[in-house]
């Protein structure tokens, strides 16, 4: 059961990394028809949209914050499945 957390913990570090990417993609010019970029695209826009419909301030004045609310979240959720692993070994 704790190699399920752990795996779950590390899963949510590579959507970090994943939201990190597009992050950066909204900073540079991207191609949209990209195949990698519309992956990330679809992967992240669900979370992402999802927290701006909940806390739309988080995306007023033209910048969105919601990335970061986003990984603060994801790193709260990570660090208690990692507590849990840790107290089931």
């Amino acid at each position: 059961m704790s190699g399920l957390l752990i795996l779950a913990a590390n899963l949510i570090q590579l959507y970090v990394l994943i939201i990190f990417l597009r992050v950066l993609m909204s900073w540079l010019p991207v191609n949209p028809r990209n195949p990698i970029a519309q992956f990330i695209s679809q992967i992240t826009d669900p979370l992402l949209d999802a927290m701006r419909r909940s806390f739309p301030f988080l995306a007023a004045g033209g910048l969105d914050f919601s990335p970061i609310a986003v990984i603060f979240l994801l790193y709260i959720t990570q660090s208690y499945l990692l507590t849990i692993a840790s107290r089931m070994s």
